[in-house]
């Protein structure tokens, strides 16, 4: 596969989550807007009492084909409008879990293209029980298998090769236009995900949580700079009585005075992409000379 087809491939993935994602945006916005015309339609009628609404559940019994009742919720506007936010929060998680998972296929596509076009970007031990002249004629799919079976804990195994033969990826990770640390947000990213899909998205302690961050990555900050990574990461999370829950919905810039909100979820989608295309480009610099030399040798 050309390398292009595999970037193609993980935009596609994220920009149907991104689309999705707007989706509900606009479904919750209109929604709440609903809602508020309606309080403002009581008000107006001089109704304060607005009452509640009662929404049952119920199923079709097997034998009689009868509706019977299994449970019911009443809920006040107020009530409402927290449930669509909820709703819209549960949503963006899951569409943060599609941008991760889409990553994880596409470091497997792509570390299965770096041993396709450069042997020597792989160690031995990740081609298997196969001799070195029977390589050449390996086709990209005996690459992606491979892949699929490198052993190790997955990301980090591929991650950790692909930076030890060009360090220029540890070096962005680093150093990098949003001054955060992507090594980070991958492992942050990684269990956010872990989080979502395996205790619904609510973490024992955030604090602990993020801590461990910092252990598991292996990295090492000075205080000021943990500080600043650990207040970063903190804002992908609730507050008050809900502050071990990831929230990702859109989050009010109070500090600048400006009304506008930040896309929480966009920000960690836009971590990953840049972070991949930072690897794409890399195997393209390395993969171009001996693209080309192969060419010019074929007969």
């Amino acid at each position: 596969m050309e390398l292009v087809k595999i970037v193609e491939k993980l935009n596609a993935k994220v920009s149907i989550a991104n689309l999705y994602q707007r989706s509900v945006k606009d479904t919750v916005e209109k929604e709440l807007a609903a809602i508020e015309r309606y309080v403002k339609s009581l008000d107006e009628a001089g109704i304060l009492n607005h009452g509640e609404r009662r929404d049952n559940m119920a199923f079709l019994t097997a034998e009689e084909g009868e509706w019977k009742t299994y449970g019911y919720f009443t809920s006040t506007n107020d009530d409402r409008r927290r449930q669509f936010i909820l709703h819209k929060n549960k949503q963006y998680q899951w569409f943060l879990v599609n941008v991760f998972e889409a990553f994880e296929a596409y470091l497997k596509d792509i570390y299965a293209f770096a041993g396709y076009v450069d042997n020597n970007l792989w160690p031995l031990a990740d081609f298997g029980n196969i001799s070195l002249d029977e390589l050449p004629g390996q086709k990209f799919d005996w690459f992606l298998k491979r892949s699929k079976a490198k052993k190790g804990s997955f990301p980090e195994n591929i991650l950790n090769q692909l930076r030890l033969k060009f360090p220029r990826i540890a070096k962005v990770e680093s150093e990098n236009h949003f001054g955060i640390n992507l090594k980070l947000i991958v492992f942050f990213v990684e269990h956010l995900r872990h989080a979502i899909v395996h205790t619904d998205g609510v973490v024992q302690n955030k604090q602990n949580f993020i801590d461990s961050m910092f252990e598991k990555s292996g990295l090492s900050f000075s205080d000021e700079k943990k500080n600043y990574h650990v207040k970063f990461l903190l804002n992908f999370f609730d507050t008050g009585e809900h502050e071990n829950t990831i929230s990702l919905i859109e989050n009010h810039l109070v500090d600048t005075g400006s009304g506008m909100h930040w896309n929480r979820l966009n920000a960690l989608t836009d971590f990953i992409m840049a972070y991949a295309d930072v690897i794409a480009k890399t195997l393209d610099a390395h993969a171009q000379p001996l693209q080309l030399s192969k060419h010019r040798s074929t007969p």
